[in-house]
Parts: C-alpha cells; structure tokens; sequence
C-alpha cells in the first residue's frame, strides 16, 4: 500500500538528496585541494537550512505526531528522528556560517569544516534512510485514510523553492546546476 503524501516526502527525500550531492561534490573539492564554488555551496547550504525547516520536517513533524498518538510501533525512531532534525539545522548553520565567512583555505579551518561536512552528509543519508525503510512503512501500516487526509489538511502541502513548479529566482542558479549535472551523465 502506498499513500501521496508518503510519496510527496520521498520525492521531496530525492530533491534533498540532489541538492546533497552539490553540497559533496563541493567538499570533495575542497578536501583534494581544490577550491569549491563558494556561491553555489553557500545557496545549496541555504536551501537546505529553508526547504526542510520551513516545509518538508513540518510535515514529518505532523506525521510523527500522529504515530506517536497512535502508539505506532516506531516509537524510539521518532525519538530520534527528531533529535536528528534539531542536529541537521545546527550542523547547517555551521557549515553556511563558515562557508558564508569566506575561511575556506585555511587548513585548520578546512578540516574542522571537512570533519561537520562529513558529519552532516553523513546524518542527512541514515536520516532519510530511517524514515523511508522504518517510519514511513509504520505509517502506512498503522494510519488510516482520515488519518492521511487530516495529515494532508494540516501540512497544507506548501511548494518546494527549487524543485516545485515555480523555481524561486534565489534558487535559479543552483537549480541550473543541478540540471546541467543531471544532462552530463
């Protein structure tokens, strides 16, 4: 069994996921000596601190929520879950702030930023990875259809800046990338 709003957040998992990839590919530069595209990684890193605090996390929020009333049995992975929201936002302030204040280049600098790069590629990946193979598959098992319409109501399914219909103009650049990568392989 499937239900939209599961798909809308693993659609919106890959979006995330792709803007991810922009954000590594950067780091890697920058780890093999080379020197990121500042601009693009600080845009990526802003969408990633908007898209999903201001519209994607809201709605896991809801439908954590409703597991937890409804005694899912997911229930430590919620716990967690939400932990790992509170720690992706602090992570993304971090690496935004650092690449914002233009430090790249300075080698201490750049392996304390290479080490919370890591880190939060890392969290972002086992983040998605839980709720897509354990908290989505509770959902589906323990909601019903009422459930998923009050869910689909409340979260109001506000658009994506960058992969919605309308690409926001502060987002034209990276979105342009990402395409331009997306025809290159």
């Amino acid at each position: 069994m499937r239900h939209p709003m599961i798909d809308k957040l693993i659609h919106e998992h890959a979006g995330m996921g792709r803007v991810l990839l922009v954000i590594g590919r950067q780091f890697e530069l920058l780890e093999q000596g080379g020197e990121p595209d500042l601009v693009l990684l600080a845009n990526a890193l802003h969408y990633m601190g908007e898209f999903p605090r201001l519209v994607h996390h809201p709605k896991e929020e809801l439908l954590f929520d409703r597991l937890q009333t409804a005694g899912a049995n997911c229930q430590q992975e919620l716990v967690d879950l939400r932990r790992q929201h509170r720690e992706i936002y602090r992570l993304e302030d971090l690496l935004l702030e650092h690449v914002l204040q233009s430090e790249v280049g300075d080698r201490a600098h750049d392996q304390e930023l290479l080490e919370k790069a890591r880190k939060y590629l890392h969290l972002q990946r086992m983040h998605s990875l839980l709720e897509e193979e354990v908290v989505f598959p509770a959902a589906l098992a323990s909601l019903a259809a009422e459930d998923f319409q009050r869910l689909e109501d409340q979260a109001n399914l506000i658009e994506d800046p960058l992969f919605g219909n309308n690409v926001a103009e502060k987002y034209r650049a990276l979105y342009d990338y990402i395409m331009l990568e997306s025809r290159d392989r």
